[in-house]
């Protein structure tokens, strides 16, 4: 906060909540409010804000791993701390954002769901900045074949058409070659470029 928004704690607050009352006050009525590296936070001010933004009118509260930096264990207990000690938690949806810097980003995701997290961001091929975003396909295979107390949804031939589309269309637009070390996909493929994330409803 101190030096890359240069701001104290409390501005940080009356930005967050006053950004959240304007887009209630322009109709907007399922708002997501994402803490910028919350893995990493002091957890005391992330309970504040998060309280602060609930009251005013946020209905998704998404908990990223900006970074890349937590352990599975790590992200399920602030999952699980978030949802018992943030005050209006128990009313919105709370969500995952993990990036991939040391390869975690879908066990984090999968630890969030099972602490509570109802909403898994991820991308196809686990596209994303830097090392990558958690991985739609990965995702889906695990709560499917591992997810004991979670179901999943998706049809996974239409995933798999979905993820060749990308792979194509980013070797026409870039040229790229790619990586051959991921599981999961069927020719071993993974991409890193700027993504569009999808939400996964658990």
């Amino acid at each position: 906060m101190q030096y890359k928004l240069k701001m104290t704690p409390d501005q940080v607050v009356e930005n967050a909540v006053k950004a959240v009352q304007h887009l209630k006050s322009r109709g907007c009525h399922d708002i997501e409010f994402s803490p910028e590296d919350a893995s990493r936070s002091d957890i005391d001010f992330l309970y504040r804000v998060l309280s602060e933004v609930i009251k005013a009118g946020a209905t998704t509260i998404n908990i990223p791993d900006t970074t890349g930096w937590a352990l599975p264990h790590e992200f399920a207990s602030l999952i699980a701390k978030i949802k018992a000690e943030t005050p209006g938690a128990e009313d919105v949806v709370i969500s995952t954002h993990c990036q991939n810097d040391l390869g975690l980003a879908t066990a984090n995701s999968l630890a969030g769901a099972s602490a509570g997290a109802r909403q898994l961001e991820c991308t196809i091929n686990g596209i994303g900045e830097r090392a990558g975003n958690a991985s739609l396909e990965e995702i889906v295979m695990a709560i499917d074949l591992r997810g004991y107390v979670l179901a999943s949804c998706f049809v996974w031939p239409k995933i798999q058409c979905s993820s060749h589309i990308v792979r194509r269309m980013h070797v026409l637009l870039h040229g790229s070659t790619y990586h051959q070390h991921l599981t999961v996909r069927w020719q071993r493929h993974v991409l890193h470029g700027h993504a569009v994330h999808m939400e996964y409803q658990v």
